[in-house]
């Protein structure tokens, strides 16, 4: 267990949403493989989903 409250972000990350890089990725996706794919757009990231976490079927309207 960490050694304060579970969720409650320290100063580094508090900082780092004041000041944030200005990388135009706002998703990711694991590949299962130990690295992520990252998006910039929800549709990019949809896609990833489907190639990284689906199996390259396809999401469904209503059921993830």
């Amino acid at each position: 267990m960490p050694p304060g409250p579970i969720a409650n972000p320290g100063r580094a990350a508090l900082a780092a949403v004041m000041r944030p890089d200005g990388s135009p990725y706002l998703y990711f996706v694991s590949k299962n493989d130990g690295t992520h794919q990252f998006s910039a757009t929800l549709a990019e990231h949809e896609a990833a989903v489907v190639k990284y976490q689906r199996g390259g079927k396809p999401l469904s309207k209503g059921n993830p």
